[in-house]
């Protein structure tokens, strides 16, 4: 009987000390300007973004130190911007986000509890281009701004350039939804933007 109950109580003492899984989970979406992350986990989730055909190639660590970790509160979402996911670079067509939560060691130190992934297409609809490039002016048809794509398109914005984008050789990150439309421009095809930001 002493047996069962010295075996009982160091049980109950090791599930006591014993951090206690987290639930929920990490939403992952494409957003114009990056993934767009969203904790709907009970804990403070911390990740780290990569390319899925970078993620092959490289040997990483999960952070485990509160204060130099990426982290997303209990509830909250922040977006990573493309160019700081590891290894992105245009036309990519995944990425991986890797994901943890921290459980306190001894001291001032942590330890992940696991680590999960969600891959994410980076494909956009095929009305939809995302691509990097330049701001060019063009003196055809009394002078108008448009993006020179790094993939060789030159996109037309139907409204115009904005004013604050009009320096040439400004490299930008545009995404844009192709519009089917003739203009008389007739460098490139038209496009309504949906969201364009300096690189």
């Amino acid at each position: 009987m002493h047996r069962y109950l010295a075996v009982f109580a160091v049980l109950a003492a090791l599930a006591c000390n014993s951090p206690v899984a987290v639930g929920g989970t990490l939403d992952v979406s494409v957003a114009p300007t990056g993934l767009r992350i969203v904790n709907n986990s009970g804990a403070p989730a911390y990740f780290f973004a990569v390319e899925r055909e970078t993620a092959a190639r490289i040997n990483w660590a999960p952070c485990v130190d509160p204060e130099q970790c990426r982290e997303v509160a209990v509830g909250a979402e922040t977006t990573v911007p493309y160019t700081a996911v590891a290894g992105w670079a245009p036309g990519a067509h995944e990425a991986i986000v890797y994901w943890w939560h921290l459980v306190p060691e001894t001291g001032d130190t942590f330890h992940a509890d696991s680590i999960r992934a969600l891959v994410v297409s980076l494909s956009a609809p095929s009305d939809t281009v995302r691509v990097t490039g330049t701001v060019r002016h063009y003196d055809l048809e009394g002078g108008f701004w448009a993006v020179r794509g790094d993939d060789g398109t030159t996109y037309d914005p139907k409204n115009g350039l904005p004013s604050d984008f009009q320096t040439d050789g400004q490299r930008v990150l545009l995404e844009a939804r192709l519009t089917h439309d003739y203009g008389i421009h007739q460098v490139g095809p038209i496009v309504e933007i949906i969201s364009l930001q300096r690189i």
